[in-house]
């Protein structure tokens, strides 16, 4: 048996989102898309659909103990989350808990902890207003246009119907502060124009 279970708390407020970014990718960590699981643990999805998969569903508390995650890629995992430009519902707080083997000394990520902005009919509302501004966007779109095309119309479209914001807000570090709110800041235009490529077949960073 592991040893007690500790907790650690990450804010990625904007004041300290940068700074953990900076961080991870200082230390080059990266997700796997396969990680290794326990033949006990019945979902085989890889780790991050798997959270992604329990975010959607609002829920507070993801066991994650048979995957094996290291605690040193902890902040990576969330961090790859918290950049999921659908998931703009989630506060700006995340927590991860850890166990330690006692016949190693390895330490490996227990459970993930996070909280959300919106309730479940708050979500679907603002959803459809996004599916809204995604059909206007998709009526612009033409067949014969190649990728670089495709990008191009996205930044124009992106700037005609957004104002970089002045007041800023929570929701402007988000896709909903850029699609809905319309005032987003330089991550909700990075993740409005990463969702919209995503509908038109181009894979962005």
């Amino acid at each position: 048996s592991f040893a007690s279970e500790e907790t650690v708390s990450l804010d990625f407020s904007p004041k300290n989102y940068y700074k953990i970014r900076e961080e991870v990718y200082a230390e080059g960590n990266s997700i796997p898309e396969e990680v290794p699981m326990n033949f006990s643990f019945k979902n085989s999805l890889p780790i991050k659909d798997y959270i992604i998969q329990e975010v959607k569903k609002l829920n507070t508390e993801i066991d994650i103990s048979s995957y094996g995650i290291l605690r040193e890629d902890m902040s990576a995992l969330i961090l790859s989350i918290f950049e999921v430009p659908e998931l703009y519902y989630m506060s700006t707080s995340a927590r991860y808990s850890y166990v330690t083997d006692p016949d190693t000394n390895i330490q490996y990520g227990e459970k993930i902890l996070f909280t959300y902005t919106m309730d479940s009919s708050q979500i679907a509302a603002a959803d459809a207003i996004i599916d809204g501004v995604l059909q206007d966007y998709l009526s612009g779109i033409k067949p014969e246009w190649n990728d670089l095309e495709k990008a191009l119309y996205t930044n124009n479209y992106l700037c005609l119907n957004c104002s970089y914001a002045t007041n800023i807000i929570d929701s402007s570090h988000t896709l909903y502060g850029a699609l809905v709110d319309k005032v987003p800041v330089c991550d909700g235009y990075s993740k409005a124009f990463k969702f919209l490529l995503s509908k038109v077949g181009v894979e962005s960073l």
